[in-house]
């Protein structure tokens, strides 16, 4: 992949990209065997999904620098330079970037300077759903005081782009490394897209997770989809850190009863929401802190245990509670190999490591999104 901005040093993101794709995916893929060789030398690392070499973004986040007169769209710290085209975000989404600069230039909106702590706009958030028929317009704003000039915009933006259906203004008042803020305004009357991964679709709104790459997370969601099929229905699965359900979803025709588990309130909204369109009567989705719920949960024993827990990874006191289940089967999906391989070894005291597959969800970076499958002990 060829990017200007990345050779006339103006984005240092893809760290790879000197290497060639299939380099860089070697490299990865090397990187992830060593680390695992240290603890589990015999778990097999399976074939490495590739990811589309450019236009494989449906999700971006970008900061907005500069002045009302000439806002510059580009990374956060990276004062003085912007980036429209990036070869690696969707093609409909640096059109619309474009848009959304313009319209900041019509509204007059001073972008937040971080030195002098003043301005208003801060960033824009992007979501796309599978084929960007349908997409999310995020804000972020140092407050409210604005929102009337960004009103007065979106007729000019939804004109040229009528495929953004969710338009919010994301209010982040303090000045602290964050990308967006917990109060969220909505400016349209549509609160959620929807995005297909072929046989299940799902509901997302602008504080929902999303996977950055669309065709790498439908492969993710239907290779853990596979894992969960055996001989006979699983009685019970549960899905925790589940977002919007999209492993529930995935794998609703392997289990006869499925219980997701997710702390925000708004994604098992949109989870709840998308049972009827996806014939899931049999999932069930709880708004709950995911280690409480372990913690005082006293029904029926889960056979599989699907969990895709943030960077950080999970708390050993939730390790120790699923440790306690002895489930046939434990689905781990991390973005993170290191804090997977170091709650993969205290899992280890119930169940074994078979197998690990990574996914490129962020090609030419060093970053990789894997899934381990553990099996009960015997």
């Amino acid at each position: 992949m060829r990017c200007e901005y990345f050779y006339k040093e103006e984005c240092a993101s893809c760290t790879l990209l000197p290497r060639t794709y299939l380099e860089a995916i070697s490299l990865k893929t090397k990187r992830l065997t060593d680390q695992l060789e240290k603890t589990f030398p015999q778990t097999a690392v399976r074939e490495i999904f590739k990811s589309q070499e450019t236009g494989s973004r449906h999700k971006i986040k970008m900061a907005v620098h500069g002045t009302a007169e000439n806002p510059l769209v580009g990374l956060p710290g990276n004062v003085g330079s912007e980036i429209l085209d990036c070869p690696l975000h969707l093609p409909n989404l640096n059109a619309l970037l474009r848009t959304i600069k313009e319209s900041i230039i019509r509204a007059r909106l001073i972008p937040y300077d971080l030195p002098s702590r003043k301005g208003e706009l801060k960033g824009i958030v992007l979501m796309a759903n599978e084929d960007a028929s349908e997409i999310i317009l995020r804000l972020v704003l140092r407050s409210t005081d604005s929102i009337h000039a960004i009103n007065s915009q979106l007729e000019f933006v939804q004109a040229k782009h009528p495929s953004v259906k969710v338009i919010t203004a994301n209010i982040l008042p303090r000045h602290i490394a964050l990308v967006d803020g917990t109060e969220e305004i909505f400016l349209t009357s549509e609160k959620t897209i929807k995005v297909s991964y072929g046989d299940f679709s799902v509901f997302v709104g602008p504080q929902s997770f999303m996977q950055v790459s669309h065709s790498v997370a439908s492969e993710l969601y239907h290779y853990v989809c596979s894992l969960t099929k055996g001989e006979h229905k699983c009685s019970l699965l549960f899905d925790l850190f589940c977002g919007v359900g999209g492993f529930s979803f995935a794998s609703a025709r392997h289990s006869v009863k499925s219980i997701g588990v997710e702390l925000s309130e708004d994604a098992i909204l949109a989870a709840n929401s998308a049972r009827s369109i996806n014939s899931a009567a049999q999932l069930t989705f709880i708004a709950s802190d995911v280690d409480r719920f372990i913690r005082d949960y006293s029904g029926e024993k889960p056979e599989i245990i699907v969990m895709n827990p943030p960077r950080r990874g999970v708390s050993t006191g939730l390790i120790s509670d699923i440790n306690k289940f002895r489930c046939k089967k434990l689905i781990y999906s991390s973005c993170n190999p290191e804090t997977f391989v170091r709650d993969s070894q205290l899992l280890s005291e119930r169940y074994t490591l078979v197998s690990v597959k990574p996914f490129d969800m962020f090609p030419f970076t060093h970053h990789l999104e894997v899934v381990g499958e553990f099996a009960e002990k015997q």
